[in-house]
């Protein structure tokens, strides 16, 4: 049953834009991002309407920003990024993905501004995932932001490791496959005291066999083995 959406999900997709999934995707081999990219940005120039490209868009300016090193660049790609979430949500509202890659956009944004100056951008980054799991519920990723939200949030403004905690195991049930929610569910769990429970979300991230993004799997082995060994002193 499963088999059979995932099967007729991917015959929707025109067959560019599963090309440019797939170079994504794999966008820690080359490079694969940079192909991505110019794909999309050639699709963009046939297709300028199309909501599809648009967020594709977004999600490759996204990972590129965060490979520069240069704060004015990275800021640049990233109000970039969200400008083309914000027209694919312009063409077509109910786009999950379209939601999802506004607010990472927007929080990547915020990050370059700085914390306390960003406040303001808690609440539509919020509104977006929330959006995105009424649109798809089973969307992982979009749990994983709200709960970091309110684990890297000061308790004055609305932090909490308690709803963290929540928000991160609803990512990993909702995502099992998504390798970024375990080692940000074991920081949850380590601020709440929970060291056990820590363990076993860490264990389970080496656990996965068939990660839902190739792309950050290596990078979240290594964050989870390293909490391991920190937990092993």
């Amino acid at each position: 049953m499963l088999a059979a959406a995932l099967l007729a999900a991917a015959l929707a997709v025109p067959a560019d834009l599963g090309e440019a999934d797939r170079l994504y995707l794999h966008r820690h081999q080359g490079s694969n991002l940079e192909s991505a990219l110019s794909l999309l940005e050639g699709r963009l120039s046939a297709a300028p309407d199309d909501a599809g490209t648009r967020w594709r868009l977004c999600r490759a300016l996204v990972r590129l920003g965060e490979r520069r090193q240069g704060r004015t660049e990275r800021r640049a790609l990233f109000e970039k990024a969200r400008a083309h979430a914000e027209r694919a949500l312009e063409l077509d509202e109910k786009c999950a993905e379209a939601h999802y890659w506004w607010g990472v956009a927007a929080g990547r944004v915020g990050q370059e501004r700085g914390m306390l100056r960003s406040l303001f951008l808690v609440g539509p980054i919020k509104a977006s995932m929330r959006r995105a799991l009424e649109l798809d519920p089973s969307m992982g990723p979009a749990h994983m932001v709200l709960g970091e939200i309110l684990r890297q949030l000061p308790g004055f403004a609305g932090g909490s490791n308690k709803g963290a905690a929540a928000e991160l195991e609803a990512a990993v049930k909702a995502s099992p496959n998504y390798t970024a929610a375990y080692p940000s569910l074991a920081e949850a769990y380590l601020a709440l005291g929970e060291k056990e429970k820590a363990r076993g979300a860490l264990r389970a991230a080496l656990e996965v066999g068939e990660p839902e993004d190739p792309g950050e799997h290596d990078e979240n082995l290594a964050d989870a083995r390293r909490l391991l060994a920190e937990l092993d002193r």
